[in-house]
């Protein structure tokens, strides 16, 4: 027969026995919405991952757009260097074949003198005046202005008389 302490200790495990099944049964269920959390997760973490690899894509082929902006950059900015050394040879050379020039023409005050200018005849003040290009002189232009082609003073003759030509050659 049983006695009450036998049915008491079979209530209390029989307790036990249903708390545990309890706490199982709770532990499933957040252990399937655990799931559900991960999978979701993993799905927004692979969405992410494509997103990502779409944008790298994209940097790709901006990155080799730019790079061909470069290239392209530096040729031409090559070939403006090139250019910018190439006009300064030309000046250079021009600055030299002037200097050469002046050193090649006969200086004033030389032991060869001037040839005096054929004198041009008068003519009426309302005709205008016919001039060679060495004799023209811009309005507001001062006279005394240096000329660097030809050494001279502008208005001056080799001379410094009024009246004859400058001789360039």
């Amino acid at each position: 027969m049983l006695n009450f302490e036998q049915v008491r200790l079979l209530e209390t495990k029989i307790a036990k026995a249903i708390d545990y099944v309890e706490r199982l049964n709770a532990e499933k269920i957040a252990a399937v919405r655990g799931e559900a959390e991960l999978r979701d997760g993993i799905a927004a973490l692979e969405k992410q991952g494509t997103e990502l690899q779409d944008e790298i894509a994209a940097l790709q082929l901006r990155n080799e757009e730019l790079e061909g902006f470069l290239a392209r950059f530096k040729d031409e900015q090559g070939q403006i260097e090139e250019s910018v050394l190439s006009a300064l040879d030309k000046l250079n050379r021009l600055e030299m074949d002037i200097e050469s020039s002046k050193t090649e023409k006969p200086k004033v005050g030389s032991a060869e003198p001037p040839v005096p200018a054929p004198k041009e005849p008068v003519q009426e003040e309302h005709a205008p005046k016919e001039h060679a290009p060495e004799e023209l002189v811009l309005d507001g232009e001062p006279a005394g202005v240096a000329d660097p082609l030809l050494g001279v003073q502008g208005g001056e003759t080799s001379s410094g008389e009024e009246g004859r030509e400058l001789e360039i050659f």
